[in-house]
């Protein structure tokens, strides 16, 4: 009896392992719905902080530490005379993972977002989508975010 057991735990050890195994492929794609769910939480995450004028959460997501602190204030100018009231992630799309990136962003992603808000004085609520560029380092997610050019005098 005991050795029937061991040759039905013996003879079924390989099935099982094979059951177990991934292919290449649905490993691929795991790693395509983790970073997908990743990107959306951290987009949620800036749009967040943007919405309640909150530059220091928001400038994680920067991550050049001179463009950060330019961020920062920019952010500050923006809402003191604009008020978000919502923003809403629409959608998400991943560029396939770049195996050996030449500027270290191993992917490259497009955030579609829906935000709604108003301007001083009118105060007349206005709802456009925004299309941002979001692109991923070993650190992380991080919006590829320029500095806008100084305003003319």
């Amino acid at each position: 009896m005991t050795r029937t057991i061991l040759m039905i735990l013996l003879m079924g050890a390989p099935l099982t392992h094979t059951a177990w195994a991934k292919s290449p492929a649905d490993q691929a794609s795991r790693r395509d719905q983790k970073e997908q769910a990743d990107l959306g939480d951290r987009a949620e995450i800036y749009w967040r902080s943007v919405r309640w004028a909150d530059p220091q959460s928001a400038s994680v997501f920067i991550e050049n530490p001179d463009d950060r602190v330019l961020f920062q204030q920019w952010l500050k100018d923006q809402g003191r005379d604009q008020k978000l009231t919502e923003a809403k992630v629409l959608n998400l799309k991943i560029s396939k993972e770049i195996d050996k990136p030449d500027d270290g962003r191993t992917r490259k992603a497009t955030v579609t977002v829906s935000v709604e808000g108003y301007k001083l004085p009118a105060q007349v609520l206005k709802q456009q989508t925004v299309t941002q560029r979001w692109y991923r380092t070993e650190a992380g997610w991080f919006v590829d975010w320029s500095p806008p050019p100084p305003p003319k005098p």
